[in-house]
């Protein structure tokens, strides 16, 4: 029973605690570009799971439109069944007005695990003992106090997601490489693929906008 109690105070936690993660991330701007903003822009992040694809380049879309950015997700326009040569994408990329690409590429790939113990201890006592009268006015306790106790430990290994990315923005027109990043993601243990992602797409979407690329 008391290790059910345990268990279910973590679960509570957890659901509390919730999936966190943070983002660190390392930016370079061409100098070629120091004035040059983007207004429109293709989101690629090939991933083979298709809904994990969908999510992630939904999740950057989402971040891109707070900033007036039209940003539009590679899946609706290259479809996944079909391949595509070089000139039919630089076809597709004018036809559709698109002056950026950008790039997502997952490179690496790990959990951190970590030992975690937990103690609780439990216990109970008794008072016993016997009223002594001195006096009609006056009593006092005469006893002892007995207490038991127990101390039950449980423990685990828990995961923490990391992952790295490669991150490219390319001129749609020239097809150089206007900005890239590279970066690291940490979550706690219960975050899960939609939290790590967008964490990182809101510190890519805001490294952007610091480094002067979009409007």
């Amino acid at each position: 029973m008391k290790r059910d109690l345990i268990l279910l105070y973590l679960i509570i936690l957890s659901i509390i605690i919730g999936g966190c993660a943070s983002t660190n991330m390392t930016s370079v701007k061409d100098p070629s570009y120091s004035t040059k903003q983007f207004h429109k822009i293709l989101v690629i992040a090939p991933f083979n799971d298709l809904e994990e694809r969908n999510k992630a380049e939904t999740a950057f879309i989402e971040r891109l439109s707070k900033y007036n950015v039209e940003a539009i997700p590679s899946i609706n326009i290259f479809i996944p069944t079909r391949k595509y040569n070089d000139n039919e994408i630089k076809k597709i990329l004018s036809d559709n007005n698109f002056d950026a690409v950008l790039s997502v590429i997952l490179t690496d790939a790990w959990t951190k695990q970590l030992y975690v113990q937990s103690s609780s201890t439990y216990g109970q006592g008794n008072v016993g003992g016997n009223i002594i009268t001195n006096s009609p006015n006056m009593a006092t306790l005469s006893g002892s106090i007995n207490y038991s106790s127990n101390t039950q430990t449980i423990g685990g290994v828990i995961s923490k997601p990391r992952v790295k990315y490669d991150i490219r923005l390319y001129d749609a027109t020239t097809g150089d490489t206007a900005w890239l990043s590279t970066s690291l993601t940490k979550g706690n243990a219960f975050a899960k693929f939609d939290t790590l992602i967008n964490s990182l797409a809101d510190t890519t979407v805001e490294k952007l906008k610091n480094d002067g690329l979009l409007k």
